[in-house]
């Protein structure tokens, strides 16, 4: 059963904690109903938890102490002797340490970043999950350290399930502007209306981060991005957060960044948001640097193309999706139509998203998602798009 949503964190954290008998040391009572996940196990469970600064790496033999630090939280459980390290900063680092009397190699992707790299973590609870019924949870942070907690994998499995993504649009704009990292947040287990949805008042992710007072001085991003940048980088590369997508009172993020401080940020922006556009006829045609479209994309084609055929294609779609505005060489966002599928970890299709927008007009904006077998109402929202008189029926 799925836990109520008026208890606080704390309350269901603890709650947890005892259906799966893990002894807690520490006391819920003195816990602000505020608290985030990490500053709840720091108080309660302290003995499984483990804060370190990521960026401690200065050499391969920096490892040892990483190991040593992550194998104190696991109560015995795992206790390697004899570690040494080898290998080089920028390449691949060996760690070899004895356990349960016989001896065992970790390899890690060290690209020379100072940083612990993600491949420790992966290399690591590789290693326990053929040897032990525990492993390590990664938790968000709002700053340059790392946390982790070390917790039997059905209990990480759950609270990484029902409480890692945050549960609203505030609490990732909140953490972002606390200097947290957005690739700490779970985008996995956010749901789609944290990520699509609004604030408290009435700003997106992206617009309300454009709106505060981020700094632009060079952070804890790699390739010389300056904080800022960094963020809106990471938006970019790899979450689901909507770029594109305009606040309540008709601002996108593009014309929200015209007037930013951040150079970097402002060429950014121009340069996702520009679209280089192509005929109907050229998207559809392999070699005019496009690919096939999905079949499940082709079946709501073929019920529109005859308004498709005076609309202006984004030739950077290849195939992946439909996006097509009434303008040439039009700004993404600002008066576009785009049809993108829906998939899950195997890759199956298993919805569309329509994303509609005329910018600068509060509430001219379609964010919605259909079932497969409803291509005859995308189709119908895309040909009033197409007319011109979509917004004259939803006003």
């Amino acid at each position: 059963m799925a836990l109520r949503k008026s208890m606080s964190l704390s309350n269901q954290i603890e709650r947890t904690l005892k259906k799966n008998k893990i002894s807690f040391t520490g006391s819920f009572r003195d816990i602000s109903t505020e608290s985030g996940l990490l500053e709840i196990l720091k108080n309660v469970i302290p003995e499984r938890t483990l804060e370190i600064d990521g960026e401690c790496i200065d050499s391969p033999e920096c490892y040892i102490d990483v190991l040593e630090s992550h194998a104190a939280i696991t109560r015995g459980e795992f206790n390697p002797n004899n570690i040494t390290a080898e290998g080089e900063i920028g390449s691949t680092i060996v760690l070899s340490f004895d356990d349960a009397d016989k001896k065992h190699k970790l390899k890690i992707e060290q690209n020379g970043s100072p940083w612990i790299s993600e491949g420790f973590y992966e290399a690591i609870n590789r290693y326990l999950d053929k040897s032990r019924k525990s492993s390590y949870l990664d938790l968000p942070t709002t700053d340059q350290g790392i946390a982790v907690v070390y917790l039997p994998k059905k209990v990480a499995k759950s609270i990484t399930k029902q409480y890692m993504g945050p549960r609203a649009t505030d609490e990732v704009i909140n953490f972002i502007q606390q200097g947290g990292c957005p690739s700490k947040i779970n985008w996995r287990y956010t749901s789609t209306k944290v990520i699509d949805g609004y604030s408290s008042s009435g700003e997106t992710i992206a617009t309300a981060l454009l709106k505060s007072d981020l700094p632009d001085y060079p952070g804890v991003y790699s390739s010389g991005y300056s904080y800022v940048e960094g963020v809106f980088e990471t938006f970019t590369e790899s979450t689901p957060v909507n770029m594109l997508l305009q606040n309540s009172s008709g601002e996108t993020p593009y014309k929200l960044s015209r007037n930013h401080k951040s150079n970097g940020l402002k060429k950014h922006l121009e340069f996702i948001c520009h679209a280089k556009t192509i005929s109907l006829e050229d998207a559809l045609t392999p070699g005019m640097g496009c690919f096939d479209f999905d079949v499940a994309l082709q079946a709501v084609i073929e019920k529109t193309k005859p308004q498709l055929e005076s609309m202006h294609f984004d030739e950077d779609a290849y195939g992946a999706y439909l996006a097509f505005s009434p303008q040439e060489d039009f700004i993404r966002g600002e008066n576009q139509a785009i049809l993108s599928l829906n998939r899950d970890n195997e890759g199956n299709i298993h919805s569309y998203k329509l994303f509609i927008q005329e910018a600068g007009s509060p509430g001219k904006t379609i964010f919605e998602e259909f079932p497969l077998d409803e291509t005859d109402s995308i189709a119908e929202l895309l040909s009033k798009f197409c007319k011109g008189e979509l917004w004259e029926d939803r006003a």
